[in-house]
């Protein structure tokens, strides 16, 4: 619940920011869609580079992000089956994750708006996912950019600062 209280407040939710392991949280973060990618036949799979530092990271927060990336991108790609892929790697001060789906894609002229609240193409949601995720990694003094091919297929490559000592 406390993750979407905090959009009604101007300033946001105090985030625990400590070193984290990337992978973990997206481990975990996969748990939520893993039944539902199985039952339609999407499958998934994790590169990770060597070396990936650990980042600065709220644990519950992140996995917010990523569990609606990765809901999103299952949702994206129906009952027919395709790849969600997650690459980790280093990028100089920040981690990069890629979150790559086969799915329906964005077309255009929506791919300025996902990050807006309540905006959605879904006919049920609120459209607050994106606009959670994009909150949430400002905290992070992250970085998300959403490239997509209307009927390809979209990623997301979302950065979060290393933590202090560990590049």
């Amino acid at each position: 619940q406390q993750i979407s209280d905090f959009l009604n407040y101007s300033r946001p939710a105090t985030a625990d920011l400590r070193a984290v392991d990337a992978r973990p949280i997206i481990e975990d973060s996969l748990r939520i869609v893993e039944a539902q990618a199985e039952e339609h036949g999407v499958k998934i799979g994790i590169v990770e580079h060597e070396d990936v530092p650990q980042i600065m990271g709220d644990p519950e927060f992140l996995r917010s992000v990523f569990n609606n990336l990765f809901i999103n991108a299952v949702q994206s790609m129906g009952s027919d089956g395709g790849h969600l892929s997650i690459k980790i790697s280093p990028d100089g001060h920040m981690v990069q994750f890629e979150v790559t789906d086969t799915g329906s894609g964005i077309p255009a002229e929506n791919l300025s708006k996902i990050f807006e609240p309540y905006f959605s193409t879904k006919e049920t949601g609120t459209g607050l996912g994106l606009a959670i995720v994009q909150k949430i990694i400002d905290i992070h003094n992250g970085t998300i950019e959403v490239e997509s091919v209307p009927g390809e297929g979209t990623k997301f490559t979302v950065r979060l600062p290393v933590a202090d000592g560990a590049a």
